[in-house]
């Protein structure tokens, strides 16, 4: 299982409760600041200080190169159009046949161009995708569930 950008490790903590013994969290973190932060604090965490875009030889340095989960909060919102490719093609590079991305966007940014953009980039890019929306977060929240990763020849 790998975060993308676990921040202040909010959700890393919910989904350290739901391991069980032979789950592996590798948390990729930009800011080293808050990768330091997560390392001293969480001694169970793999923390990996760099970009998301580079996933693939992250993962791999980390021995983990392929994943069945993938859960990001990154605020797709602010990140440019041809870095949101990239991200989104370096997740599914390391995601396995069958693996799940959950992303999660707040409610206000749900319309914006960038992140319409970013829907559609879903669409097309896993067999599958669902969505809830999380009303008792603040602010509310909708989690993407995108299944079945399409290789990149296939989209």
């Amino acid at each position: 299982m790998i975060e993308l950008g676990p921040g202040g490790g909010a959700i890393t903590d919910a989904l350290h409760e739901r391991l069980t013994t032979v789950d592996t969290l590798l948390a990729v973190e930009r800011n080293p600041a808050m990768a330091a932060h997560l390392s001293t604090t969480r001694s169970w965490l793999k923390v990996i200080a760099g970009d998301a875009a580079d996933l693939p030889s992250l993962a791999a340095r980390a021995g983990h190169p392929r994943a069945d989960l993938i859960i990001s909060a990154l605020p797709w919102s602010i990140i440019p159009d041809a870095d949101q490719r990239n991200l989104l093609t370096a997740i599914i590079n390391v995601l396995n046949p069958g693996g799940v991305l959950a992303t999660v966007l707040t409610m206000p940014v749900l319309y914006l161009p960038i992140v319409r953009q970013l829907r559609r980039r879903l669409g097309e890019s896993f067999t599958s995708v669902t969505h809830r929306t999380v009303w008792r977060n603040l602010p509310p929240a909708r989690l993407y569930i995108s299944r079945g990763p399409l290789s990149p020849g296939a989209r």
